[in-house]
């Protein structure tokens, strides 16, 4: 009989171990989740031997329970587990320690120091683990940008132009609607305009008036002083 192949147990996840024949004591390293074991050139567990089958089991880890399981795939010879044959085609259970036989070949199943997880090992033997997908959000076309920038600009000097325009009402509002110039110059006709001459005389008596410095706002009373008694 011929086991191949044996020995190196770097980057393994588990480990059959021989307990019979003449390579007793050599261990075939399981490096991939999904193993296949036979005769065929095609498996990835060789077992040279006439009680073997082409495809004879494969070796499995259910990513569901975290736990390894074995399958018979309709060997000739059987599989067993402990003591125990398995139904063909049925996964079964293979917890780390228990002795397995495939055919007339006695192995036992082992966990192995520094073992690889078996979530970031390859799917099966010959494959790297695919490294998770990046879903990045695609970029905005620069046209895009540009017509979203120049909104937003528009849209800011719209908002300014607006909120100068209420304060300038409010501001009108709150004067009562009085405009602030003298009343000199409310009243004086414009530069070049003829007047009757007794509109001409009126406005020189308006001037002459004690205007206050000040003006006072319409919403305020008038206060008027006390009368003066005559002598």
């Amino acid at each position: 009989m011929t086991i191949s192949p044996t020995g190196d147990l770097s980057g393994a996840l588990a480990a059959l171990g021989v307990q019979a024949g003449p390579q007793v004591g050599e261990e075939v390293p399981i490096r991939a989740r999904t193993v296949r074991i036979g005769r065929g050139p095609s498996n990835d567990v060789l077992l040279d031997d006439d009680s073997i089958s082409g495809s004879h089991a494969r070796l499995d880890w259910d990513v569901n329970s975290k736990a390894w399981r074995v399958t018979d795939l309709g060997s000739t010879n059987g599989t067993y587990v402990e003591t125990v044959r398995i139904a063909p085609g049925v996964p079964t259970p293979l917890p780390f320690g228990a002795g397995i036989r495939f055919g007339g070949v006695r192995m036992y199943f082992r966990d192995v120091d520094d073992a690889v997880a078996p979530e970031a090992a390859p799917a099966v033997v010959g494959t790297a683990p695919s490294p998770p997908a990046q879903v990045s959000e695609p970029a905005a076309p620069a046209g895009r940008r540009t017509g979203l920038r120049t909104g937003l600009i528009a849209v800011g000097v719209l908002i300014a132009v607006a909120l100068a325009a209420l304060g300038i009402q409010q501001t009108v509002e709150s004067r009562g609607g009085v405009s602030l110039r003298p009343r000199t110059e409310q009243n004086t006709p414009a530069e070049g305009q003829a007047g009757s001459a007794a509109e001409q005389e009126g406005l020189q008596r308006e001037r002459s008036l004690p205007w206050p410095a000040e003006w006072t706002p319409p919403d305020e009373p008038i206060r008027i002083p006390p009368p003066v008694p005559l002598p």
